[in-house]
């Protein structure tokens, strides 16, 4: 839902919102972060509000034991998009100077999508073991992203955050849409994975 409402935000003619919010961070973050290589545009609203949703929509459905606060997990969700989204640019870049080859450098250039994920399960409210279960989600998603994009399961264009948004595209809408919707129904799987197998089985090893 988020998805959508960010992406009519940004193609409504009447609103030209997403060209204002290009012009806003073109400006505004070399001031706030002047040595971060960082160029980001009106993809950050559809981000943001994915996020939202995300976080919100897997805070009701509950499942985990979770405390239900609205509040948190729609802000985690919001910044967990944000920062994953934004973070591929600057992994792109550190990877560049390492010099990683090979499937270490194809699974490290899935990081983002961990990276949201796991600031999103920060974020749910979850009772005990809070760090470890959003460190675990943050690997195996992923991972699984690494899984999809080295067996070709999924069209590319449903493999990496949505960007370049400012001009109408109703493809690229719909692949908007399928990756966000993959990207929360990995979160969901791998935090249903971490909380009722990988969590017993590490108290366990704990006690």
């Amino acid at each position: 839902m988020g998805t959508v409402i960010g992406s009519i935000l940004i193609y409504f003619p009447g609103l030209r919102l997403g060209k204002t919010i290009t012009v806003i961070l073109a400006h505004e973050l070399p001031e706030i972060l002047p040595n971060v290589p960082l160029t980001l545009g009106a993809e950050v609203l559809v981000w943001g509000l994915a996020g939202l949703g995300a976080g919100i929509g897997l805070t009701d459905a509950g499942g985990f034991g979770q405390r239900r606060r609205y509040w948190l997990a729609g802000i985690m969700g919001m910044l967990g998009y944000i920062v994953g989204g934004a973070s591929g640019q600057l992994i792109n870049k550190l990877l560049e100077n390492i010099g990683l080859h090979g499937w270490k450098l194809d699974w490290f250039n899935q990081l983002p999508f961990g990276i949201a994920a796991g600031l999103v399960t920060l974020g749910l409210g979850l009772r005990s073991d809070q760090l470890f279960q959003g460190i675990f989600v943050l690997l195996t998603v992923t991972t699984l992203f690494f899984g999809f994009n080295q067996f070709h399961i999924l069209p590319p264009g449903m493999l990496h955050f949505p960007t370049q948004m400012q001009h109408p595209n109703l493809s690229q809408f719909w692949h908007n849409l399928g990756f966000m919707a993959l990207l929360s129904g990995t979160t969901a799987f791998c935090l249903g994975i971490t909380h009722y197998f990988i969590l017993p089985l590490f108290r366990w090893l704990r006690n």
